[in-house]
């Protein structure tokens, strides 16, 4: 992600799903805004708190994991400073994550238990990913993948 060797204007559309967070949301459209020809487009999803009342343990829980996670109008002016123009944004929904991240994969620790039981480390990790799993069932409310698209406008 850090290492983009393409050349300038090689892409009309940058689509990223559950990715930019790995060089982080503000540094990913710098190194993306160069690669997109005039009027390109991004289309990318960022975990964002969804409003001002964020639950202690759900702040205390992100602040570890992404420390740079933010609010949806922070995520938009970011857009705009980056010299992007937005062009909408949407909430994912509850049943997104359910249906297609966190019911297999608590399906999938469930099987992971079993078969790494004797590894310490590997059921601290276990333990980590179920912990996530029950900050959002009690706080979904507060946060979750918001989908912006935006347009290059340099």
């Amino acid at each position: 992600m850090s290492e983009l060797h393409f050349p300038d204007a090689a892409f009309d559309l940058i689509w990223s799903e559950g990715a930019i967070y790995i060089i982080g949301f503000a540094e990913g459209l710098r190194a993306w805004k160069r690669l997109l020809k005039r009027n390109g487009a991004i289309a990318v999803s960022e975990i964002s708190w969804l409003g001002p009342d964020i639950p202690e343990e759900a702040a205390a829980f992100w602040s570890r994991s992404y420390p740079t996670m933010t609010d949806v109008s922070t995520n938009l002016r970011t857009i705009e400073s980056a010299g992007y123009a937005p062009i909408d944004h949407f909430v994912l929904s509850e049943a997104a994550w359910w249906d297609h991240y966190y019911g297999p994969l608590e399906r999938r620790i469930a099987a992971l238990r079993s078969e790494y039981e004797d590894d310490p480390e590997a059921m601290a990790f276990l333990d980590g990913e179920r912990a996530e799993i029950s900050l959002y069932r009690k706080h979904a409310a507060s946060y979750g993948y918001v989908f912006y698209s935006a347009r290059n406008t340099r």
